[in-house]
């Protein structure tokens, strides 16, 4: 935060130190400036920019060092395959969701847990509100799955499905697994 706040002060100065002119008044928003004015705040946004830039990847860089991918695509993998045959049934009935879309959830879900782990270790109240995001988010899938034709409602099978199937992905993710 201190560093956004020290590079939108020097944003500030350099508008400050090269003034744009205003042509007509300010209520038609049109101003104009000389290119070297636009050349100068461009370059300090750039700056500004890159500055930020770097202090992000010095405050990630003692996370990705220590970052060893064979154990998440081990759970990722664990995830698709718990999905396989709820996607595998819904395919042999030929259903709206089938191979692809469970285990693309359940990687989804558990891939969304283990993205954030390093942020929220430690921490079960930002564990739990990954989780109620992912349940909101599943929610919203499965209630585009839900058609109501005449008088009929079809897909809350699968709505409840894609649920179920985020739901063990979440699970995979968080280490719950049997």
């Amino acid at each position: 935060m201190a560093a956004f706040e020290i590079s939108r002060a020097r944003f500030a100065a350099a508008i400050q130190n090269h003034p744009v002119t205003v042509s007509q008044p300010l209520s038609t928003c049109q101003m104009v400036a000389t290119p070297s004015h636009m050349t100068y705040l461009i370059d300090e946004l750039i700056l500004t920019v890159a500055q930020l830039r770097s202090d992000t990847l010095e405050h990630l860089a003692p996370l990705l060092s220590s970052f060893d991918i064979l154990p998440h695509v081990g759970v990722l993998l664990v995830a698709y395959l718990l999905a396989l045959p709820i996607g595998w049934d819904r395919e042999k009935s030929e259903r709206s969701a089938g191979l692809r879309t469970f285990p693309l959830v359940a990687i989804a879900s558990c891939g969304f847990i283990q993205a954030t782990e390093g942020l929220t270790h430690g921490s079960a109240e930002a564990t739990a509100r990954i989780g109620e995001g992912l349940i909101t988010g599943m929610g919203f899938i499965g209630g585009g799955a839900i058609l109501v034709v005449t008088a009929s409602v079809r897909g809350t099978a699968t709505a409840a499905s894609l649920w179920a199937t985020g739901a063990i992905g979440t699970a995979v993710g968080l280490g719950l697994t049997i």
